[in-house]
Parts: structure tokens; C-alpha cells; sequence
């Protein structure tokens, strides 16, 4: 096992923080794999499941079971740890102004073609990974401490063929988001973490840590630069909801994650899992987020995983009562689905996204290339 302590820019002065990143595995393998976790901070499942794959991993190297290098980024982002507000981590937004903290990573597609272009081509592999990590390199003066951070996670994935993106939700099953690109990896992927949904798209949008890392080995695979299939496979892997926190559910997710190892060929003893089913499988523009039509508390009337008919009543809003009687409003599902995920909270505002369906037909408001809420 190997360690990196990465420094970033401090938020004000005499601070100092840093990304701690570990590594597995013979450095010459010719299969790698990054792993990340809690880039939205306070995903809590995420870093238990960090936590005790750091601890498997260096058994399974001590005994010479990994034949793959795999690259363990234990906590993404010290700035939104940081952030602690009435004495809850908030973690999702940079509470400094630049937003959602996975959106807007580095597109350096552009900057793929244009030294492609001039004669600078990656030849090899190695030479590949090495490449996309110069791209990606933040600068060293003058960058904000958020964008820093952001270009630093995407410069370390590079050096890795695939990437894992761990995070979760509200109150939600297993799910995992890929690229139709990667289609049977993604597949094989969800598979092994049992999960029932798997959500793929070419272009989601919003700029997100995996469609960076997808997108520029795309823009070398355009280009006509050989490339290994496995090199731009990203996926955000949803560890249920945020209370989904135990040593139990954390010991399941990491033997999952072995095994879609074990299938990819890094580990090589056996698969530890039960027989593996085939998830549901939905783009993201048949994936209905559907909103509070009012302020209130929400009582739900099934719960996440379950199959929904359109027109179903899925849940009820209540309000303040009028003329003796409680305001109730009904919420309906639009779409045959899956309950992917709901709201955590039971207190709701007008407007508030409080749930989302993954069905089979295309929602016509679903706007391609915008298709992640904020």
C-alpha cells in the first residue's frame, strides 16, 4: 500500500488541508481502477464504504491477490467537510458561491482535439493516462480553491482507465448512473451490487466528475488514438440514502465492489456474491423527478424500490386545515417505474423535488443534455 498526501489551497490564511489518496496493486498493472468518495461531502456511505475497502484491498495485497492497480481517494472534498451549519454537515453546495461541487469540472475535450491536432499524440496507453493528467493539472497560481479541487480529482483519475464515483441519496435503493458507451460494464457493474436500477445516457450534462472523465478519453477514442475499452468507464455508484450508514451495509457494498473487481479481472480469487440479477435499465430522459405542488408534510404511501403504475398515488401532502377539514394533496406518479428515490425530510416546500421515478419512456419536459437536477 502506498500513501499521497496532496495539498490544496487554504480557504483563508494559515489553513491547510489536503486530499489523502492510497494506492494498491503492481505499479505496471495493465488494468486501473480510481475510487472516490463523498466529493458531495455529506454522503456519509461513501466514506464507511471507503473505509473498509482500504482495509480489504491491503489484505487482498498482501497475499498477492491484486493483479490490477486501484487508487483509493478517501474523502473528495475537505472544503465541503468543512462546512458545518447549525450542526449538520452540508456538503452538497459550496457554501463560498460556486455551486453544486459536482458540477462543472473541467471539459478539456477541446483541448484533447486542438494537441491532437498540432502533432502531440499519446501513443501507448501509459503515455494516455500520463497525458490526460498534464490536461488536467490545475494551475498554481491564481485558481480558486473549489475549482482547484476539482481539476486535482480529475488530473488523479486520469492516471486510472476507470473510475468509481461513490455517493447517495435521500432515501433510496442502490442505483448506479453510466454511460451507453459503457453499456456492459455498467451492466456487469450494477449487477454485482444488486442494485435494481442502472441509468445511462451519452450526455447528462452539468458537467459532473464521471462525464469529465468519460468525455476526454471519448475525445481519444474520436480521434482515432487506440484505446482499451475499459479506459473511460465511469459510473456513480448511489449507495442507497444518507441514514443508510452500518458496518453491515458497508461489508455487502465492498464485497460488491470485489466482485465487479474479481469480474474485470483485478482480484483473482473467487466471486463471493449470490447469483446476480440484471437490473432495470433507464435513460435518464424516462426518469421523472416529480415536485411538491405545495408546501406541508408528505406522507408516503410506498416505499423506495417498489414498481409504480402511472396515475398511482405514490404519496400525500398535508396542509393546513380549512373549514375543519385537512388539505391533502395527492401525488400521483407520471410514468410506469421504479421509485428510485424520495425525500428524506417530511416537511416539504412548494416546488421542492421530492421524488424520482425511472421508467421506460421518454418524459417530454426531459430536456437532453440537461438532464441533472442541481
Amino acid at each position: 500500500m502506498e500513501r499521497v498526501e496532496i495539498p490544496l489551497p487554504g480557504t483563508a490564511p494559515g489553513m491547510r488541508l489536503m486530499l489523502r489518496e492510497y494506492a494498491f496493486g503492481p505499479k505496471d498493472a495493465d488494468r486501473s481502477l480510481y475510487v472516490q468518495a463523498a466529493l458531495h461531502a455529506g454522503e456519509v456511505p461513501g466514506l464507511l464504504v471507503i473505509q473498509h475497502l482500504l482495509v480489504r484491498l491491503a489484505s487482498l495485497e498482501r497475499i498477492g491477490a491484486l493483479r490490477g492497480r486501484i487508487a483509493v481517494m478517501t474523502w473528495a472534498n475537505p472544503f465541503g467537510m468543512q462546512q458545518v451549519v447549525g450542526g449538520s454537515l452540508t456538503g452538497r453546495f459550496d457554501c463560498a458561491g460556486s455551486g453544486n461541487f459536482d458540477r462543472r469540472f473541467p471539459d478539456i475535450r477541446s483541448e484533447v482535439v486542438r494537441r491532437i491536432t498540432a502533432g502531440d499524440r499519446p501513443l501507448t496507453r501509459r503515455n494516455a493516462q500520463a497525458w490526460l493528467t498534464a490536461i488536467a493539472a490545475p494551475p498554481t497560481q491564481g485558481t480558486d480553491p473549489v475549482e482547484y479541487l476539482k481539476a486535482m480529482l480529475l488530473s488523479r483519475a486520469f492516471a486510472y482507465d476507470m473510475a468509481l464515483d461513490l455517493h447517495c441519496d435521500k432515501t433510496a435503493v442502490m442505483h448506479v448512473y453510466s454511460n451507453w458507451a459503457h453499456e456492459e460494464r455498467a451492466v456487469a457493474l450494477a449487477r454485482c451490487l444488486t442494485a435494481p436500477v442502472l441509468l445511462l445516457e451519452e450526455h447528462a450534462g452539468g458537467g459532473t466528475f464521471d462525464q469529465a472523465f468519460h468525455d476526454a478519453w471519448s475525445a481519444l477514442r474520436q480521434s482515432g488514438l487506440p484505446c482499451d475499452s475499459r479506459q473511460g468507464f465511469a459510473a456513480v455508484v448511489e449507495l442507497r440514502g444518507q441514514r443508510d450508514v452500518s458496518d453491515e451495509l458497508a461489508t455487502h457494498d465492498v464485497d460488491a465492489l470485489l466482485d465487479f473487481l474479481r469480474v474485470e479481472g483485478f482480484v483473482t480469487d473467487r466471486l463471493a456474491g449470490e447469483k446476480l440479477k440484471t437490473p432495470a435499465i433507464a435513460t435518464l430522459e424516462a426518469v421523472d423527478h416529480l415536485k411538491a405542488t405545495q408546501t406541508g408534510m408528505v406522507t408516503w404511501h410506498v416505499p423506495v424500490g417498489t414498481r409504480v403504475e402511472r396515475n398511482e398515488v405514490i404519496a400525500e401532502i398535508v396542509s393546513e386545515a380549512r373549514d375543519r377539514t385537512v388539505c391533502r394533496t395527492i401525488v400521483r406518479s407520471r410514468t410506469d417505474g421504479i421509485l428510485v428515490a424520495r425525500m428524506h425530510v417530511h416537511y416539504v416546500l412548494a416546488g421542492q423535488r421530492i421524488a424520482m421515478i425511472a421508467g421506460s419512456e421518454r418524459i417530454p419536459e426531459r430536456i437532453t443534455g440537461a438532464l441533472l437536477p442541481d
